[in-house]
């Protein structure tokens, strides 16, 4: 193996977390084709595991993406091997956490979580009590890192200045500027935060042709992602490739969670991943010349 393709591979590793929502929930704007079989989420595991990808992120309110996951982990033998970043319930109360806790590990076969996160973010939640829960759950080697999912550019800011906070994760993609524009990956760089990127695709969105946003009642999207088809175009080059290498490339130390609904899309999403990367002009190009866009275009909430 050659030198240049361990090297990308080894990036990989450091890199990628697999998202596992669409194992437990039909999700996604572009997906029609519904959860993958559990056989099918057998061999996307098997593979990423094998392909250095030890990241796994989850939720409580994945259906039943935490079950699927601990049952495959065990059959595969490979609980020793796996990363699990898993979410507290959205409406859990302070008293019910260590029970949250307990059943996500008997779901997930599991002794510990390497993360867990809120699922959205709550300032008020964070009182001294619950603290005192986070900072019990790691002497007691439960949970190693502690975080939370942010939806909002304002609340990752003041995330990031949180000294109780490890891991935050961020949408973000290549039609989003805000969290460039506050400097939050600056920040997190400097704090040594463990950050971890989603919806690099804008669940999809990104990549649907004008047929199926109008067929999902989305028309509306057509004229405001037209700066981005006629770039591509212009500088012949593949969207899906562009999404994913123009974030990668313009921040670092960060994870990207990437969610497949079938064993081809994770080789492909792989394939892309270790190709070589474009020309640095063309990502700072489009990053310094990309508008503002309005939040009902980049909330997927929103929709």
């Amino acid at each position: 193996m050659d030198l240049d393709l361990l090297i990308r591979l080894e990036r990989t590793m450091n890199k990628f977390c697999l998202g596992t929502v669409q194992f437990g929930l039909d999700y996604g704007i572009s997906n029609d084709i519904g959860k993958p079989k559990k056989k099918e989420v057998r061999n996307i595991i098997k593979y990423a595991i094998n392909n250095n990808i030890n990241f796994f992120d989850t939720a409580q309110s994945y259906g039943n993406s935490e079950e699927t996951l601990g049952v495959i982990f065990k059959d595969l033998g490979v609980q020793n091997e796996v990363n699990i970043v898993s979410k507290l319930s959205p409406n859990i109360k302070k008293n019910q956490v260590y029970q949250s806790i307990t059943k996500s590990l008997k779901n997930l076969k599991l002794n510990s979580l390497w993360g867990l996160l809120l699922h959205r973010y709550d300032p008020r939640f964070i009182n001294h009590e619950f603290r005192n829960i986070i900072d019990d759950l790691k002497k007691e080697k439960i949970i190693s890192n502690f975080g939370v999912s942010i939806y909002n550019p304002d609340d990752a800011i003041e995330a990031v200045n949180d000294n109780i906070y490890d891991i935050i994760q961020v949408p973000f993609n290549i039609i989003d500027r805000r969290l460039i524009d506050n400097d939050f990956f600056k920040i997190a760089n400097k704090k040594n935060k463990k950050i971890f990127i989603r919806s690099i695709y804008l669940q999809g969105l990104l990549l649907m042709d004008d047929f199926d946003l109008i067929k999902k009642k989305m028309n509306w999207a057509i004229p405001m992602i037209s700066n981005l088809r006629k770039y591509i175009d212009s500088n012949n080059i593949e969207l899906k490739s562009f999404a994913f290498k123009a974030v990668d490339n313009h921040v670092s130390n960060v994870f990207l969670i990437t969610g497949v609904d079938s064993l081809n899309q994770l080789k492909e999403n792989l394939q892309i991943f270790n190709k070589k990367n474009h020309s640095h002009e063309i990502y700072e190009n489009w990053w310094s010349n990309l508008k503002l866009y309005p939040d009902k275009l980049l909330n997927p909430s929103l929709w």
